[in-house]
């Protein structure tokens, strides 16, 4: 029973911490946040986008794109303090070896991550207090 116990709360754990990632489709995000803010999606701005959502990730506030077919095909922050981790954006992005593609010194920098499904293009910028990041499925 004590093992059983034990299993159930790593389980729960592991629930809970389950995120929404690029690739993944606007049902798994609208599961795995409570707090989701659905925006309307301007065209002009965003032509390849058909819904957008505003979600609360490790203390960020996490813009997710989504495609035709209901895949997030890009997900970006802005007006950070601090710069978000990969695993913020791509599933098990600390697992994966990075290519580095651009890197200007404290200002820029672009990686590429091969995941199984896709490639995706994993960008930081900014200035201190106010950095961002961005990552999308590259075309």
């Amino acid at each position: 029973m004590k093992n059983f116990l034990i299993v159930g709360l790593f389980i729960g754990i592991g629930l809970k911490m389950a995120f929404g990632y690029i690739g993944d489709s606007y049902d798994t995000f609208l599961k795995e946040y409570k707090h989701v803010k659905i925006l309307s999606v301007d065209k002009n701005i965003t032509p390849n986008a058909k819904r957008a959502l505003e979600i609360e990730k490790d203390g960020f506030k996490v813009y997710a794109l989504f495609d035709e077919k209901d895949i997030c095909y890009e997900e970006y922050t802005l007006k950070n303090k601090t710069l978000p981790s990969p695993d913020l954006f791509i599933k098990e992005a600390s697992k994966i070896k990075p290519k580095l593609l651009f890197r200007i010194p404290l200002r820029m920098s672009v990686w590429e991550y091969d995941t199984p499904k896709y490639k995706i293009i994993y960008q930081t910028f900014g200035l201190p207090g106010y950095l961002g990041a961005d990552a999308r499925i590259k075309q």
